[in-house]
């Protein structure tokens, strides 16, 4: 049982000013949110118009894919790593981190 069927009174509360007040209250502040989110939604539908026309107009542009199942770009080769002398990779930045800091590089980081 509510609270308005045991004290047999019905909304908008007539002869009851605290409760009438309230209920107004109630009433304005519900007809404000409705229309706030009837706004919301306007702009809801205006942004997802703009966003349908924008990839409409990329579509015809897009390739088959970007990228795969192993995250890489399609059709692009891996990254090349240089070896040394005796078969271990090196990394590329080796050289260039050494001669950056004006320091002359070590002979295992020169690439050959």
């Amino acid at each position: 049982m509510t609270a308005e069927q045991s004290l047999c009174l019905t909304a908008p509360y007539p002869g009851r000013g605290a409760a009438a007040a309230r209920w107004q209250a109630i009433r304005t502040a519900t007809a404000a949110l409705r229309d706030i989110n009837v706004h919301n939604g306007l702009l809801l539908e205006q942004q997802m118009a703009h966003n349908q026309a924008s990839l409409a107009l990329l579509r015809p542009h897009q390739s088959q894919h970007f990228y795969g199942p192993n995250g890489l770009a399609v059709n692009t080769p891996p990254p090349s790593r240089k070896r040394d002398g005796g078969g271990a990779f090196l990394p590329h930045c080796t050289v260039r981190r050494a001669k950056s800091r004006g320091r002359k590089p070590s002979p295992a980081s020169v690439r050959k």
